[in-house]
């Protein structure tokens, strides 16, 4: 019986992770581009909510939006959100 590799057809399903995976995957990212940020965040569908957050913070998100948007979607591919909103799901 012949080994049949799988990596390239479970990579098919890293889109379906589960919310845990994803908003731990964000907010690692929002670590790295905005330090000292402590905030609960939730990751519905492709957009990133937040649900509490300084007015300094929010204007530190929304200036590296772009760069932030970028790298998830280097790390995540097809699981990435593809937007940030400030208000509560």
């Amino acid at each position: 019986m012949a080994l049949v590799r799988v990596g390239n057809f479970l990579n098919k399903f890293k889109k379906f992770e589960t919310g845990d995976g994803r908003e731990k995957k964000v907010y690692d990212i929002l670590k790295g581009s905005v330090p000292g940020l402590e905030c609960k965040l939730a990751v519905r569908r492709k957009t990133i909510y937040f649900y509490d957050l300084s007015p300094s913070a929010k204007s530190e998100i929304f200036l590296r939006k772009a760069e932030i948007l970028e790298k998830a979607k280097k790390a995540m591919r097809d699981a990435a959100p593809n937007e940030i909103s400030f208000r509560k799901p």
